[in-house]
């Protein structure tokens, strides 16, 4: 790791982004209490899809998680056998599954949200509202720039 930092200089503003990167990470601010639900980070990404788009298809999650549709599949039967989705027939059509989270995921979902907001606010609360807003001004310029190259390149 020491030898690829200094190809791009220790102090280089990547190098110091990344390592400030980490320790953020290492914070873990909206980290969910995982020993209330035996979940694993998969499983929590379907919840958070199905409960955003509730009635998803399959194959919208998979698309929408950059998952294959056996792995989603997979997924999907394990939460369902928890109680946490709930597979109902398309009502449009007969053969498709639209998938939606029970009143269990639901409370886990708002937890996990709860969580998050709290972790943030913690994050924020060292930082004045001008400083807040220009952090936030700084990161959705640079998250949409990266995005915008990803979507260049499809």
């Amino acid at each position: 790791m020491q030898e690829l930092l200094k190809q791009f200089g220790q102090d280089s503003m990547e190098a110091k982004m990344l390592h400030l990167w980490n320790r953020v990470r290492e914070l873990r601010l909206g980290e969910f209490p995982h020993d209330r639900f035996d979940l694993t980070v998969t499983q929590m990404e379907l919840i958070m899809f199905v409960g955003r788009f509730p009635g998803s298809h399959l194959q919208d999650v998979a698309e929408g998680l950059k998952l294959t549709s056996p792995t989603v599949s997979v997924g999907i039967r394990k939460l369902e056998e928890e109680g946490l989705i709930e597979r109902k027939p398309d009502p449009n059509d007969g053969r498709a599954a639209c998938f939606y989270l029970t009143e269990i995921s639901m409370n886990a979902l708002l937890q996990l949200t709860q969580a998050g907001l709290s972790g943030m606010r913690r994050f924020l609360s060292h930082l004045d509202q001008d400083e807040q807003a220009q952090l936030h001004l700084l990161l959705e310029k640079a998250v949409s720039g990266v995005e915008n190259d990803i979507n260049a390149r499809i």
